[in-house]
């Protein structure tokens, strides 16, 4: 049979060649003598470039004569009797290879449905594509759920695998900071994985990159993969998401919102709309029509707001008015009307922002 090449950093690449078998281990793997005199040892039978049985198998005669390791005598690669130095251990019929290479599994291939990511990581230390036998395991392990898991798998089998109550039926869109953490280490391990093959000059595997797999195991973006590693060194090793400075302030609560919002110019955009309800107004129109209004009319629109930043701040005491005095009975809509004063006073707080307010007393 004729073996491949093979490239090795721990030691001088193997150049391959013709020979016939010698040894056949339990793991699949086998010794093989070449035409050029040297023996080559634990050949993957994935090296197996081209057989030929006749060629190669051992003549037998009797089962305890030692003849039975001779190759047979159309093989180039007899060597009459008296010129061995010694007997080889075994030989073997190449089909009996063939046959180890289409159904030996590679030895140490993880099973991935009981293994956590972070176990499949610490496999990929010493891992070589010019001398490892088997898959990069994070990569066969991405390949593994880009075939048989659905978008997102990834985000919480290592729950899954230890047997955890807290998935949720609906995951949310973002990540969480553990999330993150995992995205950015699988994300290492796929760039490690990118160096060495580039090294080695092999090709990566085909039709899926680490990328596209990644934005597979956690449905998420393309920018989100790419970026992961930088964000978290720029956050000196933390995934925590950036809270607003005003994260929890509403008009409600805070003076300094209602500050920024209630202005001048809002209360004269949310009077106009008022007004011309049903008509499309633009808001370069609107500024523009703020403009051209005279001191007196600005100063009437400041006052405005001024009524309305005080309604805001003692919005619990004017609902409590309202509805004591309606006992209850009335709508969102008509409880917004009644704190601004009438139909045809500009509104505070809106219908919306009065439920999602009262949700949250």
């Amino acid at each position: 049979m004729t073996i491949e090449k093979e490239r090795r950093y721990n030691g001088p690449d193997s150049e391959g060649g013709t020979g016939f078998v010698v040894c056949v281990h339990e793991d699949g793997t086998f010794d093989i003598k070449l035409t050029v005199g040297r023996v080559e040892r634990r050949v993957h039978p994935s090296r197996i470039l081209d057989s030929a049985p006749l060629a190669t198998t051992a003549r037998r005669l009797t089962l305890d004569d030692d003849s039975a390791t001779r190759p047979s005598l159309l093989s180039p690669n007899h060597v009459p009797f008296s010129e061995r130095a010694s007997p080889v251990p075994f030989m073997a019929n190449t089909s009996t290879i063939i046959a180890a290479a289409k159904t030996t599994t590679t030895p140490g291939r993880i099973n991935f449905e009981t293994s956590t990511i972070h176990h499949v990581i610490q496999q990929c230390n010493g891992w070589n594509p010019k001398y490892s036998n088997k898959p990069h395991p994070i990569m066969d392990m991405l390949e593994w759920g880009k075939r048989s898991k659905d978008k997102g798998w990834a985000r919480y089998h290592d729950e899954r695998v230890s047997g955890g109550n807290n998935i949720p039926a609906k995951p949310p869109k973002q990540l969480t900071p553990e999330q993150n953490l995992r995205l950015v280490n699988v994300k290492r391990e796929t760039d490690r994985y990118s160096d060495l093959v580039n090294l080695a000059g092999e090709r990566g595997v085909k039709g899926n990159g680490p990328i596209p797999l990644l934005e597979h195991a956690f449905d998420v973006g393309k920018t989100k993969v790419k970026k992961c590693i930088q964000k978290y060194n720029a956050k000196n090793g933390s995934m925590e998401r950036k809270k607003r400075s005003d994260a929890g302030k509403t008009l409600v609560n805070s003076q300094q919102k209602r500050k920024q919002v209630c202005t001048g110019y809002s209360f004269f955009k949310k009077f106009k709309r008022q007004q011309h309800s049903g008509e499309e107004l633009k808001t370069a129109e609107l500024k523009q029509a703020y403009a051209n209004l005279t001191e007196a009319e600005r100063l009437q629109c400041a006052q405005g707001a001024e009524v309305q930043r005080t309604m805001l701040a003692n919005i619990e005491a004017e609902t409590k008015r309202v509805m004591q005095h309606t006992n209850g009975s009335i709508t969102w809509e008509r409880l917004a009307q009644q704190i601004a004063g009438g139909k045809k006073n500009v509104q505070p707080i809106g219908a919306n922002a009065l439920k999602r307010w009262d949700r949250r007393k």
